[in-house]
């Protein structure tokens, strides 16, 4: 049975877990932040080419030749985006910037956490619209 249109299986949780270990985390409640240069210090797509064995049994054969034949850090994180959507949670990336270059900075989070809340207001007059001036 196709899971997510990607997997033939949903993954287990070892599974899971290796793939997120992989990355240099500990387990899947860590949420230690990482960008694309730690990938590279700590050999992450290496760590994934160890693994291709036990991820191509998960993967439909088309999605395992797109994702597991030329592994890049680009890739890596997209594979661990789609493991971590079996076991409920979310890689949220955020841009950071160090001394004028652009990093962007992932972290996995549960899905049941809202990161993003919009700006909510409470009218406390009978007046429904408001004016803002920028000046």
């Amino acid at each position: 049975m196709v899971k997510n249109q990607l997997f033939k299986f949903e993954p287990t949780e070892e599974l899971c877990l290796e793939v997120v270990q992989s990355f240099g985390l500990q387990s899947l409640d860590d949420t230690t932040s990482f960008s694309k240069k730690d990938l590279i210090a700590i050999n992450a797509v290496g760590r994934l080419y160890a693994l291709k064995s036990k991820l191509d049994k998960c993967y439909i054969p088309c999605k395992a030749r797109t994702y597991l034949n030329d592994i890049t850090p680009k890739n890596a994180i997209t594979i661990l985006r789609q493991f971590m959507r079996c076991v409920d949670k979310k890689v949220i990336s955020k841009e950071k910037y160090y001394r004028g270059t652009k990093y962007v900075i992932y972290q996995i989070i549960p899905t049941s956490d809202t990161y993003f809340q919009p700006l909510q207001i409470k009218y406390t007059h009978s007046c429904s619209s408001y004016m803002i001036n920028f000046d």
